[in-house]
């Protein structure tokens, strides 16, 4: 196989857009990647909201939303960790999210 997790990036500072399509452009991305591959199903994956930084066009709203709104549809804890390159908020916790993903037993 290719890869031991999926990790779906989108931007969450989407403004007057509804927390609704970050939830679709996520099930989008899922979708595509088992159609590629039927084993990615059952794979381990996560989220990444990017852009963080932007208050002014509710990117925070959106990650929380999308994280409750994924915990509803999936009934279990899908990680989802916010980011923001500009300020390189969010890369460690990003980084210990990974390896728990890839490496559960390994790390506390």
């Amino acid at each position: 196989y290719r890869s031991r997790a999926l990790v779906f990036v989108v931007d969450v500072a989407r403004g007057e857009r509804s927390a609704q399509e970050t939830l679709d452009e996520v099930e989008m991305l899922r979708a595509e990647a088992i159609k590629f591959d039927p084993l990615n199903a059952q794979k381990p994956w996560m989220v990444v909201g990017t852009k963080c930084d932007s208050l002014h066009r509710d990117a925070l709203y959106h990650l929380d939303s999308l994280h409750f709104r994924l915990r509803a549809r999936y009934g279990l804890e899908v990680p989802v960790v916010g980011t923001s390159s500009r300020f390189g908020l969010g890369l460690t916790r990003l980084v210990r999210t990974i390896r728990q993903l890839i490496f559960p037993d390994l790390l506390e």
